[in-house]
């Protein structure tokens, strides 16, 4: 029951993610230096999945029920440009993912429970979209140019 005026799963998450990420850099000592090496990291990327991904998958219900959404082309230039920048994204994963372990080392030597939680939840969350959220986004992208 989603429209493409609401926040997708994916920008819920990122918010979720972010509001973590702002009580971290809150944190004195190792834990709030990683974690503002981490935010860097990770707002430009939450920026490129929100253009790139997020139009696709906000009408994904809507294709898989074999139905042609009125925004088709700005979807197909969004997967068009997730397929170009996927080998890039996945590159900034391994980086967010490095600065995510070392903030989460930090945090548990430090008792800073929540940014530990944080870490390893960016964990899961990349490989969420490894596995799904892209090649939804994709295949989303090539349905569509078949139904057009």
């Amino acid at each position: 029951m989603s429209n493409h005026h609401s926040h997708s799963a994916l920008e819920h998450e990122h918010e979720e993610i972010h509001a973590a990420l702002h009580r971290a850099l809150a944190l004195s000592g190792e834990t709030g230096a990683a974690a503002r090496v981490l935010a860097t990291l990770l707002k430009p990327h939450f920026e490129k999945e929100e253009l790139y991904a997020t139009p696709a998958l906000s009408v994904l219900p809507e294709v898989a029920r074999g139905q042609v959404p009125a925004n088709v082309r700005e979807i197909a230039t969004a997967t068009e440009t997730l397929k170009a920048e996927l080998s890039q994204m996945l590159t900034e994963h391994v980086a967010i993912l490095e600065a995510a372990n070392r903030m989460g080392v930090a945090a548990r030597q430090e008792g800073q429970a929540e940014a530990a939680e944080l870490a390893a939840n960016l964990k899961h969350h990349a490989l969420v979209e490894e596995e799904v959220v892209y090649p939804a986004a994709v295949l989303v992208g090539e349905v569509l140019k078949c139904r057009v």
